[in-house]
């Protein structure tokens, strides 16, 4: 069964959807690495912006009285969501500060860490001071891509002037472990897809290594066996039920072994050879010989094992009645030139019918009935659009054009204008219902 979906804007608009699969991705360790992170927005509370008096150590500083403070609101990199292990060392250089000068650094984001992570008193020593974060719970990729840091200094006590300090440098000190992972996406076949019995189909899928070095990676093309997702390797054996591969299973990457940021593209041809009627779920598992690289399976797709495929195709996008007057009657314009075809396509693998089908067109609140739009597969007599699926067409093989004319009857005691409505084109096999 094959649906085209068409668009009146007093015209007709045809649609192609194309479901693409997520990524999914699994992960484990490979390296440690080290990251220096400054502010790109840094605001006194006072002064306003201070940025580029605190993210690099020189004799520029921020001065900070008591009570006043600075936000860090924005960092110069990001974490890596694949990253874990997580350690986060908030630094700050004191250049001058009074001796009853405190320094309290606290969290504003995310909001379910906010609070007082560290309370530090240089005793009126200048130097680079530092806060644990990661003590305060700042551990994943995403609390640290959130992380909004707040730089308070009070006297305590007060005894008067001096009461400030200057602060020279801000940054984070972060180590973490970074994860290579494969990266895997199904091109082939589309989320749902008719094959006939003993046709073959493709199926297609890319692996990313991401992160590090991969190994050697294959990938093998599987059905569900006993479960609602895929559990078993499709046979390579000719005749195997509900299907079999005709390259071998599993296949290996041409590029092994993957480096960082290397994909390979793999693909099988498969015969369906199960009963009629019957659905499968088919994706594609990867893995790696290396044991520190985790396996990862593409999205599925379900495959109908049908009677036969039936694909039709229109080469007009639209039909324009143009700006609708009430009491006019209107002939669409590609009548004349024979514009209107639907083409049962090569692909099609038994006589097909095709139907038609439309929707009321509408301008606001105001409505034109679905039945005022006529067609007919010839110029001569006219049969009223329907909102349920009429007969255009029946017994039309591969390769045949089916030609369809369109008028419109505008009802009197409408507001003139554009009018948009639907209309539905489906092709079943020939003999049976939409």
């Amino acid at each position: 069964m094959k649906k085209i979906i068409l668009i009146f804007i007093c015209m007709i608009f045809i649609f192609f959807l194309i479901s693409k699969p997520k990524l999914n991705i699994t992960s484990s360790i490979i390296f440690d690495p080290q990251s220096i992170w400054i502010p790109t927005i840094a605001t006194h509370s006072v002064d306003g912006d201070v940025t580029s008096l605190i993210n690099e150590s020189d004799d520029s500083t921020s001065v900070v009285d008591n009570n006043e403070y600075i936000d860090i609101t924005l960092w110069n990199e990001t974490m890596n969501p694949s990253a874990t292990d997580i350690v986060v060392i908030f630094y700050f250089e004191v250049d001058v500060t009074d001796t009853n000068f405190e320094w309290h650094v606290n969290i504003t984001s995310p909001a379910s860490l906010a609070g007082e992570a560290c309370l530090i008193d240089p005793n009126g020593v200048p130097g680079n001071y530092s806060c644990n974060l990661t003590a305060a719970g700042v551990d994943t990729p995403d609390e640290l891509n959130s992380l909004d840091v707040r730089l308070i200094g009070v006297e305590n006590p007060d005894q008067g002037p001096p009461d400030n300090g200057e602060v020279d440098y801000v940054y984070l000190n972060i180590t973490y472990i970074l994860i290579p992972y494969l990266q895997v996406s199904l091109e082939e076949p589309p989320s749902i897809t008719n094959i006939p019995q003993n046709q073959t189909f493709t199926v297609n899928a890319t692996v990313y290594c991401q992160n590090g070095e991969c190994g050697n990676v294959q990938g093998i093309v599987r059905y569900n066996s006993t479960g609602l997702n895929p559990d078993q390797a499709i046979s390579t054996i000719p005749g195997a039920e509900p299907f079999y591969v005709l390259e071998q299973n599993p296949l290996s990457c041409p590029t092994n072994p993957l480096t960082d940021g290397e994909f390979c593209n793999l693909t099988w041809r498969v015969n369906a050879t199960g009963q009629i009627g019957s659905d499968w779920k088919v994706g594609v598992l990867f893995s790696s010989d290396d044991p520190s690289v985790s396996d990862n399976h593409t999205s599925n797709s379900t495959v109908s094992i049908t009677t036969c495929t039936i694909d039709i195709d229109a080469a007009w996008s639209r039909i324009d009645f143009g700006v609708l007057q009430p009491g006019q009657s209107i002939e669409a314009p590609g009548n004349q030139n024979h514009l209107y075809n639907i083409t049962i396509l090569d692909t099609t693998t038994c006589p097909s019918d095709i139907y038609l089908m439309g929707t009321d067109l509408q301008n606001g609140t105001s409505i034109i009935g679905v039945g005022n739009i006529t067609w007919n597969s010839t110029q001569v007599s006219q049969k009223s659009l329907s909102k349920t699926y009429q007969l255009a067409g029946s017994s039309l093989d591969s390769g045949t054009n089916l030609t369809t004319f369109y008028w419109i009857s505008v009802p009197t005691g409408i507001p003139w204008g554009k009018y948009n409505g639907t209309l539905y084109v489906k092709g079943v096999q020939s003999g049976t219902q939409p």
